[in-house]
């Protein structure tokens, strides 16, 4: 058995973590490291250590801080975790290959149907554990970043700006995708179960329809709010026609409840319909260009008005 493989490293991570960077400044004490001892993976971050993919990075008073040594080697780990939430290196690859397809091609909905197939894919003790430690949007931003690096795409967390730092900006092929999450707390989930316990039918519809109203609003003022931090902070002006996307995650549904996205002078929000499980676009329209906005390739203003409904199943 070649315990430095990568099938050895995504079988040894499975079940343990759900963070591709949860051995990034770990430490180790100066015993372990001094006296390792045989190689074993009952300790994961020594065997990690051991097998080279973790490298001491500093030392201090309770012992030598550990870190991923390269690029690669983190990048490596993200695809494993990415694998490991897939269940099959196959249902992972298709994944990665129609988000940078996606990517590409400038498609919004394409990549965020890819990121609620992703965060979907996390277990329950995953998000207790990132509610219990209050990781807000970290626990997201986390995965999203891993998922993206382990398609080989260069993704930069808290990219810093002129103004502020964007959520997460990837770079493909000459494309710049730049990501803004915003949390919502739980309305959907309130919404499902209604606001109190009408005496009639009627009532119950009639007080889950205004749930699902407020639930909806919260999100599209999320996902606005979000759009507005964008241009505020200025996170798309250092990019030649860059994508942005704002994404409204919602604590009580533990996902993704509306998405605004806008490239060039065309931009769409969508809000996750709960009767169906689908997303609908509530608004395709063309923007007013902007003093000194940039074109895209052909010398036009972004992509063509999108009139249609565009639906992603979950």
């Amino acid at each position: 058995m070649e315990t430095g493989s990568s099938t050895f490293i995504r079988n040894l991570l499975k079940g343990r973590i759900s963070d591709a960077y949860a051995y990034a400044d770990t430490i180790l004490t100066h015993e372990t490291v001094e006296d390792p001892g045989e190689v074993s993976h009952a300790n994961p971050t020594l065997f990690l250590y051991q097998a080279g993919y973790l490298t001491l990075k500093a030392k201090d008073a309770e012992g030598y801080v550990l870190d991923y040594p390269n690029k690669e080697v983190r990048d490596a780990m993200a695809q494993f975790v990415t694998d490991n939430a897939y269940g099959s290196i196959q249902d992972a690859d298709g994944s990665r290959v129609r988000f940078l397809t996606a990517l590409r091609h400038g498609d919004a909905d394409g990549i965020t149907a890819e990121f609620v197939i992703l965060i979907s894919r996390a277990c329950y003790e995953d998000f207790d554990n990132a509610e219990a430690k209050k990781l807000g949007e970290k626990f997201y931003r986390s995965r999203l970043e891993a998922f993206i690096r382990g398609t080989g795409v260069f993704a930069t967390p808290e990219a810093h700006g002129h103004k502020g730092r964007a959520d997460l900006v990837a770079e493909y092929a000459g494309k710049t995708l730049v990501v803004e999450l915003k949390m919502t707390a739980g309305e959907l989930e309130e919404a499902a179960d209604g606001e109190s316990a009408p005496r009639d039918a009627a009532a119950a519809a009639n007080a889950e329809a205004a749930a699902r109203e407020k639930a909806e609003n919260a999100a599209i003022k999320a996902a606005r709010e979000g759009m507005a931090q964008i241009h505020e902070k200025g996170y798309g002006k250092a990019y030649k026609v860059p994508l942005l996307l704002s994404l409204a995650i919602d604590e009580g549904i533990r996902g993704i409840a509306a998405y605004m996205w806008e490239h060039g002078e065309t931009c769409a929000l969508a809000v996750l319909d709960r009767k169906t499980g689908r997303f609908v676009t509530r608004e395709a329209e063309p923007r007013e260009p902007r003093p000194g906005a940039a074109t895209d390739d052909n010398g036009g203003s972004g992509p063509e008005k999108r009139n249609e409904l565009t639906w992603i199943s979950l």
